[in-house]
């Protein structure tokens, strides 16, 4: 009986120790924008920016997929679906995407860059200077 109770322990230990890659993924962190004027003004909690001026699309070929964002309590735009994609993908801005190297796997949002558009990074935060 022992015995029985020991390899029941050992198997349902192996069994759930073990991780398959394919069972688990890790989502890229959001990407987090905040718009402000050369004063450094956020354009949103003035208002003279508001959701209807957002409008992000992801392109891929000639196939344009709208993406969903929302606007938090301190007036910044978030994107939380980009980033499942691996390599460079256009937004009219790039993002650059890498993999996790972990057991568990995943993705990861390595850089974003805005073509025509001062932007600056900070804090994982994005902030873009509209005039």
């Amino acid at each position: 009986m022992k015995k029985l109770l020991f390899l029941t322990f050992f198997f349902s230990f192996i069994l759930f120790s073990c991780n398959d890659d394919s069972d688990c993924f890790t989502p890229p962190e959001p990407i987090v924008m905040e718009f402000v004027n050369s004063k450094g003004e956020n354009l949103i909690q003035n208002g003279s920016l508001t959701k209807e001026h957002f409008h992000f699309l992801q392109i891929a070929g000639d196939t344009k997929i709208g993406t969903n964002f929302e606007i938090n309590h301190e007036n910044r735009v978030i994107l939380n679906k980009l980033g499942w994609i691996v390599g460079s993908t256009t937004y009219e801005a790039f993002v650059n995407v890498s993999k996790l190297s972990r057991k568990c796997g995943g993705n990861k949002i390595d850089n974003v860059s805005f073509k025509d558009i001062e932007a600056l990074s900070q804090n994982g935060i994005y902030q873009i200077v509209v005039e």
